[in-house]
């Protein structure tokens, strides 16, 4: 289980103000997911809250506070927190960033990608540089990871850009993807990327 998730997570209700409450799964013995009613317990559980909470509060701002300080969203949270204790190995190597992040500033940047990076991009930034190991462009796994490295260590920072490196995707293949109608991955590596570093071109936001 990598733990970084559960810190965006607590990010993205920081930055967002929205309800998020990780619910777990039940499982048997041999971590095979539960069948039958109790399987839907929380969740039942957790709608049931919303809807009464949206019906007396009406307000989303409001429902989701509540939701926050909720039983459901604190028995839920203490779960989380008696598997981390007992099921994950080593918890606290995920309060570093993981080999595939680091933190760079724009000087260094062409460096370490070989890129011609434009003078004044960037000033006075920290960059957190994210190299996607993709061959050809795709989603899952990299736009997920690249969304919570946003919310992780940009997001809260203003003095942070993320940049993706994409050292085996050329320019034309994203221009090439790019045309092919609207997909998912393109629009997302858009969304949260600051800047893009192909192969052979550096791409700030707005030329992307």
């Amino acid at each position: 289980m990598n733990l970084r998730l559960f810190s965006a997570v607590e990010a993205m209700i920081r930055v967002t103000k929205s309800a998020t409450t990780t619910i777990n799964w039940p499982v048997d013995d041999n971590f095979e997911v539960l069948r039958g009613p109790k399987a839907d317990t929380d969740v039942r559980e957790y709608l049931a809250t919303h809807l009464e909470l949206f019906g007396r509060l009406g307000d989303l701002s409001r429902v989701n506070g509540a939701l926050l300080r909720s039983e459901i969203h604190t028995r839920m949270f203490a779960e989380r927190e008696r598997f981390v204790r007992r099921w994950v190995r080593d918890a606290a190597q995920y309060g570093s960033p993981p080999d595939s992040v680091q933190f760079t500033s724009t000087g260094a940047l062409a460096g370490i990608c070989g890129a011609e990076i434009p003078e004044g991009t960037f000033r006075g930034k920290e960059i957190v540089l994210y190299k996607v190991g993709m061959n050809n462009i795709r989603s899952d796994p990299y736009t997920g990871m690249a969304m919570l490295y946003r919310y992780l260590y940009v997001l809260e920072n203003p003095h942070r850009v993320l940049a993706l490196w994409f050292p085996n995707i050329s320019f034309d293949d994203w221009r090439s993807a790019a045309t092919r109608g609207d997909r998912k991955d393109v629009r997302l590596y858009k969304t949260v990327a600051n800047a893009i570093i192909f192969s052979d071109k550096f791409v700030p936001k707005p030329m992307l």
